[in-house]
């Protein structure tokens, strides 16, 4: 599956460093949030990744607990509910 391939090469690069730029927060962690929750919509498939890939589970939370991510993402319980909603929704369409 394509989305556990880009995980493994995310947490690859990440490695042991709070961020991928190193110790501090940089554009490459504001680019590659919102792929974060594209991992919320595989749980809904069934496939538990978050397991697998803690390291950016780990990261994604370092993230999110910034004040400036705080203010701009919303949390990933809306975005998992809006996800579940806009499935039912695609899925009665067909």
């Amino acid at each position: 599956m394509e989305l556990i391939s880009c995980f493994k090469l995310l947490e690859g690069e990440l490695g042991e460093k709070p961020y991928f730029g190193g110790k501090s927060f940089g554009l490459v962690d504001l680019a590659l949030i919102p792929s974060y929750f594209w991992s919320l919509w595989s749980q809904e498939c069934g496939i538990n990744i978050a397991g697998e890939f803690s390291k950016i589970f780990a990261w994604a939370e370092r993230c999110r607990d910034r004040e400036s991510v705080a203010k701009s993402v919303p949390h990933r319980h809306r975005v998992y509910a809006f996800l579940v909603e806009l499935r039912k929704k695609l899925s009665a369409v067909h």
